[in-house]
């Protein structure tokens, strides 16, 4: 049986960040501010071809409207992605479209622009 995730609103999205983002360590220096979170991981799913297409990641970081995750595959930019996120003990999924990919040290970076229901 398939459980079905919450999807969140931006404004509870608002709300995950600010109850796990770890204190006093976030980016001030963005548009949007980014917060660390810890102990997050993903789960990306898209279309590549005509194949659908499962990649785990880790979250490095968030902000109101996107996602930064490390994972070792690149994914090209405009990619529409569906992710399941874990933060705490929390789960739910988003929607989103890689907006960079960067080669770094042992695998890649995804930038992700989030797009929420409301």
């Amino acid at each position: 049986m398939e459980t079905r995730l919450e999807t969140p609103t931006r404004q509870r999205w608002r709300e995950i960040l600010d109850q796990y983002a770890e204190s006093g360590r976030s980016d001030h220096r963005r548009t949007n501010e980014r917060h660390y979170l810890e102990l997050g991981s993903v789960k990306l799913t898209y279309e590549e071809g005509d194949a659908p297409v499962v990649r785990a990641g880790r979250l490095l970081n968030a902000s109101d409207s996107g996602l930064m995750v490390k994972q070792y595959q690149d994914i090209l930019p405009k990619t529409e992605l569906q992710i399941e996120a874990a933060i705490g003990d929390e789960a739910f999924t988003l929607t989103g479209h890689v907006v960079h990919c960067t080669q770094t040290l042992g695998g890649f970076k995804i930038g992700i622009e989030l797009q929420f229901p409301d």
